[in-house]
């Protein structure tokens, strides 16, 4: 069994939105409860442009990283809170600071502004980091493991989520038509994971909290 290490900052991924035909535009906009044109109309900018853009920031993260665990994870939130001093603590607290680490998003939400408040001797900043540190670690240790895989698809499905609520139509907006376009926008990613079969847990993704820091 390997030892538990801190996880590595990400790289900053190298993105390239993907093309979106004009046939791919037509179903994309009438799966938001609009044609085209009155899309077109309707938006100063080119509607289609972020959805081409997640999906190909997508395809620059999805592999993940390989120090992405939970076991990794856990180790970095056990020296926030058991050990407070020296340098492994330093560095634990260096990499929660730092939007890129290694980290689930959810981690690094709860964490980074204490993180970054303990680097600036903030009065009473690690204790706070501690008891937050301590918490987590008690919620990551009811998980089998965090997939390296799943936080950018996680992060993929919150964005499709975001950009379905701010273009589609009010009347469209309902669980059922949520799922159709968010199984329009990750065929176009080229997205086959067998959980899509699932309504309820695809919803559950598409619901996710996003941070752009993440």
């Amino acid at each position: 069994m390997s030892r538990a290490q801190l996880p590595n900052l990400l790289s900053i991924p190298v993105s390239q939105p993907v093309e979106i035909d004009k046939n791919r535009r037509k179903q994309l906009a009438g799966l938001l409860g609009w044609d085209t044109k009155t899309l077109d109309k309707k938006y100063p900018f080119d509607w289609a442009q972020p959805i081409a853009e997640i999906v190909g920031s997508y395809h620059a993260v999805k592999g993940g990283s390989k120090t992405t665990t939970l076991k990794n994870t856990r180790r970095a939130l056990g020296l926030l809170y058991a050990e407070r001093r020296g340098k492994l603590y330093e560095d634990a607290v260096n990499l929660l600071s730092n939007e890129r680490a290694g980290v689930d998003c959810e981690t690094s939400a709860k964490l980074i502004e204490l993180a970054q408040a303990v680097l600036r001797n903030e009065d009473g900043a690690k204790e706070l980091l501690a008891e937050a540190a301590q918490d987590r670690d008690k919620e990551l240790s009811l998980l089998k493991r965090v997939d390296p895989r799943q936080e950018p698809f996680r992060e993929f499905c919150g964005l499709i989520g975001y950009i379905f609520f701010k273009l589609a139509s009010e009347s469209y907006h309902t669980q059922r038509h949520l799922i159709r376009f968010a199984r329009e926008v990750l065929d176009l990613a080229g997205v086959t994971d067998k959980f899509l079969a699932h309504p309820e847990q695809l919803a559950e993704l598409l619901k996710a909290d996003i941070h752009l820091h993440c």
